[in-house]
């Protein structure tokens, strides 16, 4: 079904945000930008923005934008917002769901028992896609397993889309300038029936979410 289960080809957004996806406040790192957490169930999660609710760039900036600024505030109310500490969103990199579910069976990655990604409304982000990795059994070097996924990810991404919120055209050496080039490269462009065909489908699977969630 064109709104089911999550195609392998479908592309995904990892947002880039300054400083906590840089080492140093100098070059991206895959750990820091996929930034992989461990949940309750000894499951590794992370956050992606999904084409599907997200079908052009300029979707995809404004999640990044909304991003950033979301923690900004969580920083304000904590009084602790200061020049050095604002998040700042640089732009997003790609990779497809097929690159996260070949995780499964990967060469050194023999923990990895399923990898997916789901829709999941986070903070109400209709785009958000959840990642979740299970592992066969408890790893003693999780850290270490983390950093191997993350990279893994990192070599299936192309990019970066940079993008210059409007809140944040005041900065006059802008992070977006340290992002590193991806493994694969520059994105390609979506053509024109392209692009035509993920503003259908995400009209329609937006609608479809919802009718079925009672949000109107």
């Amino acid at each position: 079904m064109i709104c089911g289960r999550l195609r392998r080809w479908e592309a995904l957004y990892r947002p880039s945000v300054f400083p906590q996806a840089f080492v140093d406040r100098k070059s991206i790192t895959s750990a820091k930008l996929f930034l992989l957490k461990i949940d309750d169930e000894g499951a590794i999660r992370g956050s992606l923005a999904l084409e599907r609710f997200a079908p052009t760039l300029v979707d995809v900036h404004a999640y990044g934008c909304r991003l950033a600024a979301r923690r900004n505030e969580a920083l304000r109310e904590k009084g602790s917002l200061t020049a050095k500490s604002r998040r700042v969103y640089c732009g997003s990199y790609r990779l497809n769901v097929r690159s996260v579910r070949a995780l499964v069976g990967t060469e050194g990655l023999d923990e990895v028992a399923e990898a997916d990604v789901t829709h999941l409304v986070e903070e109400g982000e209709i785009a958000h896609g959840d990642l979740r990795i299970v592992l066969r059994e408890r790893v003693g070097d999780i850290e270490g397993l983390k950093t191997a996924i993350a990279d893994r990810l990192w070599n299936s991404s192309c990019g970066p889309i940079v993008h210059v919120c409007p809140s944040d055209r005041d900065l006059d050496n802008h992070p977006s300038e340290l992002s590193d080039l991806a493994p694969k490269g520059v994105c390609a462009k979506v053509g024109y029936v392209g692009q035509l065909w993920r503003l259908a489908r995400s009209y329609l699977c937006g609608w479809l979410w919802r009718r079925k969630a009672g949000v109107w």
